[in-house]
């Protein structure tokens, strides 16, 4: 299990998954910077074992036949993916967000109706860059494995297509 294959499937679920919770539209989010698209320009991991560094690198965004991808934030505290292809933008809902302290939480229900929650750090967020990271923790016959993905994503002014 690999950060990085991690990373791509998370991102992979977010833009492609089907997730069906409710929004919670009387919900109020004091850090309006994160409302709006945020296009993914770049990925990070370090991967360590038993404390030491085993593999690490750096990818640019992930890119289907040329699209795009990324995130975007509501104002009601729903979180969509979508993709640009094209041209052509197509958004995904996938659940609910609220972003404090610093901690960015996204909770999504995967097609066997069990709701997940990803908690990632929020390391820099402006009105055009959002940085956020995500580490797994867990123990495999006895070694323990620690993956950080730093992924980089900056606010799209265009307004996308909903569809």
């Amino acid at each position: 299990k690999t950060g990085n294959h991690h990373l791509c499937a998370l991102l992979c679920a977010l833009v492609l998954g089907l997730c069906f919770t409710a929004c919670e539209e009387d919900s109020d989010y004091p850090a309006y910077y994160i409302h709006g698209y945020w296009k993914i320009i770049s990925s990070e991991y370090q991967e360590y074992v038993n404390g030491e560094l085993y593999d690490e690198g750096y990818e640019n965004a992930p890119s289907i036949l040329g699209s795009t991808m990324g995130l975007r934030f509501d104002k009601d505290g729903c979180y969509y993916a979508w993709v640009d292809v094209a041209g052509f933008t197509f958004s995904e809902y996938c659940g609910t967000y609220s972003y404090s302290n610093g901690e960015l939480e996204m909770t999504s229900e995967t097609e066997d109706g069990v709701e997940e929650t990803t908690v990632t750090k929020v390391e820099e967020l402006t009105n055009r860059k959002l940085i956020i990271v995500y580490t797994e923790e867990y123990t495999e016959n006895g070694d323990k494995y620690r993956s950080v993905e730093r992924i980089t994503l900056h606010r799209v002014q265009k307004e996308l297509a909903r569809r």
